[in-house]
């Protein structure tokens, strides 16, 4: 909240801004999930946290025990096939 983040109250884990950079958190113990309107404006929201806590930023591949692909076309595919 320090930085500027509102805290939902549907979702007390869901974090985001009011501002125009749509900045959006979701944390859950020790797993992240932050997005925004441009990669730009969330790699600098994130140097900024990372001057608060200290969390590690790689792309997104897993969150929550889900597997989480880019497809070429530029969509999204969640599974778990590694619990199969």
């Amino acid at each position: 909240m320090e930085l500027g983040l509102v805290q939902s109250t549907a979702d007390y884990c869901v974090f985001y801004s009011k501002d125009s950079n749509k900045i959006r958190v979701c944390l859950y113990v020790d797993d992240g999930i932050c997005t925004g309107i441009s990669e730009e404006v969330v790699l600098e929201f994130l140097d900024k946290l990372k001057g608060k806590i200290e969390i590690k930023v790689k792309p997104l591949q897993f969150f929550l025990g889900l597997q989480i692909e880019r497809t070429p076309n530029m969509g999204v595919v969640i599974h778990q096939w590694q619990y199969i």
